[in-house]
């Protein structure tokens, strides 16, 4: 690159794409937005800046004599692995939504490429930008919950319906990334089930267990209910936590709730546990856009190579990897 300026691509103008589309144009400091690629570029709204050259296909784009340092991939999921390459391929360095690939080998792959290319290779894993949930991943690691025994995910809404990917491949990814982010420990047992209701093949609905050491995980996706859910409850030894996506600046709550043992009694009559209720807790958390602050460390690793240490190589192959068994065992 001339300049600090990254000259950039917009792959794919869908939902997601006009959102990146919206926050690079409000960050010229940072990127030069070259081109937009959509197979139905055509037929787009959008009034694209004159500036910026449209292509209906990424081999036009390729095949130009425009310079691309950059690009960001926001086309379905089953498209990724060979439009990334294609870009790695031809030194531009590639932010993708995620999943990077529904493909363990071909994810590898990718970042052998980027690797050998001295090129970013970053996931679209939006949810670790979240101050919300950096929030309550701050409070789990520094014990203000005591040992914890849970963790449950419910992402669910009506639509949108994908045809490519089923519903845990689309939302669970989401809290995979952000439970890898709040557990150290892998995964040691798997169990899976789901219902394809629309599309032969492609479940709707989908209900995953994974057993850790000393923690329970459920994660809940899907895209035929009746209304649109980001919860995360959080169950600990001494406290509790509810984070809710959809309660804008009380996201996080923190309870004063659990299970104290009695002292022995030979009324059998009486629980052995009573139930402890007390305060909740909202903390005042500093906001951000969370897709401007991925752009922002997008930016950053291509010009220094520092970036989030959360959102790593390590965490997105082992979000791919792990959907990979869970796909494994819905399908079998």
């Amino acid at each position: 690159m001339k300049s600090n300026k990254v000259n950039l691509a917009i792959i794919g103008m869908g939902y997601w794409g006009g959102n990146f589309y919206r926050l690079v144009n409000s960050n010229k400091n940072l990127f030069n937005l070259k081109a937009v690629v959509d197979e139905n570029i055509d037929y787009l709204s959008t009034n694209f800046d004159s500036t910026i050259t449209l292509y209906n296909s990424i081999k036009k784009m390729l095949n130009s004599n425009l310079e691309i340092d950059a690009a960001i991939v926001t086309t379905p999921t089953s498209t990724h692995y060979e439009i990334t390459k294609q870009l790695l391929e031809s030194n531009i360095s590639c932010l993708v939504e995620k999943p990077l690939t529904t493909d363990l080998k071909q994810a590898n792959q990718l970042y052998k490429i980027a690797e050998k290319n001295n090129l970013v290779l970053m996931v679209d894993h939006t949810f670790l930008y979240e101050k919300s949930i950096l929030a309550l991943r701050k409070l789990i690691k520094e014990g203000g919950l005591g040992n914890i025994l849970h963790i449950s995910f419910e992402r669910s809404n009506l639509g949108p319906i994908r045809t490519d990917t089923n519903a845990a491949w689309d939302l669970s990814t989401h809290d995979l990334s952000i439970l890898f982010s709040l557990l150290d420990d892998d995964i040691k047992k798997i169990n899976v089930s789901g219902k394809a209701f629309l599309n032969n093949g492609i479940q709707d609905i989908v209900s995953i267990s994974l057993e850790f050491t000393d923690v329970f995980v459920t994660l809940f996706s899907s895209w035929l209910h009746p209304e649109k859910s980001r919860i995360i409850k959080v169950v600990g030894d001494k406290k509790m936590a509810v984070w809710n996506g959809l309660k804008p600046d009380q996201e996080l709550s923190i309870l004063d709730k659990g299970l104290e043992e009695r002292m022995p009694s030979n009324d059998y009559s009486v629980n052995i546990y009573k139930i402890k209720s007390g305060d909740i807790t909202i903390p005042n958390i500093d906001r951000s856009e969370p897709l401007k602050d991925v752009l922002i460390d997008f930016y950053n690793l291509i010009n220094n190579g520092s970036g989030n240490e959360l959102n790593t190589k390590e965490l997105a192959i082992k979000v791919v990897r792990s959907m990979e068994e869970i796909d494994l065992i819905l399908n079998n």
